[in-house]
C-alpha cells in the first residue's frame, strides 16, 4: 500500500479513484501549524495494487509536555467520489451537442432521491457525460457508492442518511485511490508549543503502519476578520404551505446541528426564513411561537443574535416570496400586509433583544423591474425596519439608496463588474455591500472558495461574500441527487448535506473555511499595526506586507509570512 500526503490540501486538484499515486513517496509524515481556535485540514491519499478490507484508522492524542490535544479533536474522513452533472452547480456537458434526457424518461426508483418525473422540468446529461467528482467527507464510506458499469451512485439508504459519528472500517479496492481528510480542532485554551502524535492504519492480515502527526500551535490569539461571512439559509422547522420544497424541512435536532456547522465554518449570519404563523386568514393574531424556537437553535449554537440584525426571508405574503421572473405587482391590499407584519415583527424583536430587522425583497429582480419594489421599501423604512436584497450593481440607478445591505454579482476588482462608485454610494449611507456567486455553494473547488472569498475579497472594497445557499436543493429532488437538473442546467447548492441528525460536510466547504482563517490572520497583522504595537521597523515591514498582498500567489506561504509579522510584532 502506497500512502503520501497532500503538502496543500487546500486545492482544486481532483484525487479521484482513478489518480495514479507518485513514482516515489518517503515515509508518510503530517507537518501542520495554526492558532488555538483553528480547524487545521490535512490529507492523506492511499493507493493498493490488491484488495485491502476492513482499512482502520485512529488517532493519537497530540502531546505537548504535560499539554495534549484529544484524538476527540482530530476528525477522519473519506472524501467520497460520485458522479455529478458538474463540478459546480451548473451542469457542464463535455460536449455542446450533449443530449439531454427529459426526467420522466430517467430511471425511476432510486435510493435517496424524490421520484424522477414528477413534474417534468428537470433533465439529466446522458451518462457519459458525467463527471466523477469528490465531494462528500464520509464516515462511512459505505453509505453512498458508485456503479461504473452503469454509471451512477448507488444509495445504501432510503429517505434521509445516518452518517457514522467517526470513521468506519473501509475497503480499499484493487488499483484504486482514496483520499483522508484529517481535520485538528486546536482548542482555544490551548497552550503554544509543538503537539506530537501519530495516525495508526491497520488492515487485515497487514502490518500496521504509524502516520507521525506534528502540530506546532503558536502564540497567536487571532480576531474575528474584518470581512462578514453570510450565508443563505433556506430550512424551516414548520411545513404548513405545500409549495415549499420538501427538502427545506428540518427538524430541532437537525436545524441545530446545521447552524453549528455553519459557525464551525466561520459564518457570521444567515437569512432565516421562518414563517410567521397565525396570519391565514388575515385578521388572526400573528404567533411568532416558530420564530422563536429558531432563534432560540441559533443561541445554542453561538450565533449572537442579540447583536446582529435579522435577516428575515420569511412568509407569508412577504415581498421574498414573490418570484422575479412572474408578472407581480405590489399593490395596496399587500402594501397593509407587509406593514401589520412589519409593525408585529418589530415588537417581537424588541422583546427578543434583537437589534435590527430587515426584509429581504424580491430576489435578483433587475433594471425596471427594481422600480416596483420602491414603495414597500419606502413603508418598511418608515416603520423602522430595513431591506436587503441581491440586486445587480446597477441598482442605484432604479431605487436611489432604499436598499441597506447589497448583495451583488461581479469580480469587486474589476470596475466593469462592480464600479467602485457603487460601493463608496452604499457605504456613504451607511449600508453594506457583499459578494454573490463568486462562486455559489456547492462547488467542487476548494482553493477557488479561498482564492476569492479569502485574500481576494479582503482586499477589496466590499464588506464579505454572501453565497447561495447552505444546503439549497433543486425542486422536489432529493439532497443527494447531484444528477438531475431543474430550471434547465441548475443543480443543488450543498454547502453540506442533511442527515438524520447531523450533517454530511463537503469538500468544498472546507476552502470557505480557510478563507475565513485567511482573513483572520489579516484582520489580527492589520489590527497590530493600526494600534502601534511592535517597533516601527517592524510595523513598516508588516505596512509593507499588507499593502502587497497576491490572491494569485501561493496563499499558504503567505499566510505564514502573516504569522511571522504577527509574532514579529507581538515579540
Amino acid at each position: 500500500m502506497k500512502i503520501w500526503p497532500l503538502s496543500k490540501p487546500i486545492t482544486d486538484r481532483l484525487i479521484t479513484p482513478d489518480t495514479k499515486p507518485p513514482k516515489s513517496t518517503r515515509r508518510p509524515a503530517i507537518d501542520i501549524w495554526g492558532a488555538p481556535g483553528q480547524h487545521l485540514p490535512a490529507s492523506l491519499v492511499l493507493h493498493s495494487p490488491r484488495d485491502v478490507s476492513r482499512v482502520r484508522i485512529s488517532a493519537s492524542a497530540l502531546r505537548c509536555g504535560r499539554d495534549r490535544i484529544a484524538p476527540e479533536q482530530i476528525d477522519l474522513r473519506v472524501v467520497k467520489c460520485w458522479y455529478m452533472s458538474g463540478l459546480g452547480v451548473w451542469a457542464e456537458p463535455m460536449k455542446s451537442s450533449v443530449n439531454f434526457d427529459v426526467l420522466a424518461e430517467a430511471r425511476l426508483g432510486n435510493a435517496g432521491r424524490d421520484s424522477p418525473g414528477v413534474d417534468g422540468a428537470g433533465f439529466i446529461m446522458n451518462r457519459e457525460q458525467l463527471v466523477l467528482a469528490p465531494e462528500l467527507m464520509l464516515h462511512d464510506d459505505e453509505l453512498i457508492d458508485i456503479d461504473r458499469r452503469r454509471i451512477d451512485n448507488v444509495f445504501r439508504f432510503t429517505g434521509m442518511p445516518t452518517d457514522a459519528s467517526s470513521l468506519l472500517p473501509f475497503r480499499l479496492r484493487s488499483r484504486e485511490t482514496k483520499q483522508l481528510w484529517i481535520t485538528v480542532h486546536v482548542p482555544e485554551d490551548a497552550a503554544a508549543g509543538r503537539y506530537e502524535g501519530h495516525l495508526t492504519l491497520r488492515a487485515a492480515g497487514r502490518a500496521s503502519i504509524d502516520v507521525p502527526m506534528t502540530v506546532d500551535v503558536l502564540p497567536i490569539a487571532l480576531t474575528a476578520p474584518r470581512l462578514q461571512y453570510m450565508m443563505y439559509y433556506d430550512s424551516h422547522l414548520t411545513a404548513r404551505w405545500g409549495f415549499i420544497s420538501e427538502s427545506k424541512y428540518r427538524t430541532p435536532v437537525q436545524m441545530l446541528a446545521e447552524l453549528r456547522d455553519l459557525r464551525a465554518h466561520g459564518v457570521e449570519n444567515t437569512t432565516v426564513c421562518e414563517w410567521i404563523d397565525g396570519d391565514r386568514p388575515v385578521g388572526h393574531k400573528l404567533n411568532f411561537a416558530n420564530l422563536d424556537r429558531v432563534m432560540d437553535l441559533r443561541e445554542e449554537a453561538g450565533f449572537p443574535v442579540r447583536k446582529q440584525p435579522l435577516f428575515w426571508s420569511g412568509g407569508p405574503g412577504m415581498l421574498c416570496q414573490l418570484y422575479k421572473h412572474d408578472a407581480w405587482r405590489i399593490d395596496n391590499a399587500m402594501l397593509r400586509h407587509i406593514e401589520r407584519v412589519t409593525k408585529a415583527l418589530l415588537r417581537w424583536a424588541d422583546r427578543r433583544g434583537i437589534p435590527e430587522i430587515c426584509h429581504y425583497g424580491v430576489d435578483e429582480v433587475q433594471a425596471r423591474k427594481l422600480k416596483g419594489e420602491i414603495r414597500a421599501f419606502k413603508l418598511i423604512h418608515r416603520l423602522g425596519a430595513k431591506i436587503m436584497v441581491a440586486v445587480q450593481p446597477n441598482f442605484h440607478d432604479y431605487m436611489g439608496d432604499l436598499v441597506d445591505y447589497a448583495n451583488v454579482q461581479g469580480d469587486p476588482h474589476d470596475p466593469k463588474q462592480v464600479p467602485p462608485r457603487v460601493i463608496r454610494r452604499i457605504h456613504r449611507t451607511g449600508g453594506r455591500i457583499y459578494n454573490y456567486a463568486r462562486p455559489q455553494t456547492g462547488e467542487c473547488r476548494p482553493h477557488t472558495y479561498r482564492r476569492n472569498y479569502g485574500t481576494d475579497m479582503y482586499t477589496s472594497e466590499m464588506d464579505g461574500p454572501w453565497p447561495y445557499g447552505y444546503q439549497c436543493m433543486s425542486g422536489r429532488y432529493q439532497a443527494y441527487d447531484r444528477i438531475h437538473t431543474t430550471h434547465g442546467r441548475w443543480l443543488n447548492h450543498p454547502f453540506s448535506y442533511p442527515t438524520e441528525d447531523g450533517v454530511i460536510i463537503t469538500w468544498g466547504s472546507q476552502g470557505w473555511r480557510a478563507a475565513v482563517d485567511d482573513v483572520r490572520y489579516l484582520t489580527t497583522l492589520q489590527r497590530m499595526v493600526d494600534t502601534g504595537e511592535g517597533t516601527p521597523a517592524r510595523r513598516k515591514k508588516a505596512k509593507s506586507f499588507l499593502g502587497a498582498l497576491d490572491s494569485d500567489g501561493d496563499l499558504d506561504a503567505q499566510r505564514k509570512r502573516c504569522a511571522r509579522h504577527i509574532l514579529a510584532l507581538g515579540g
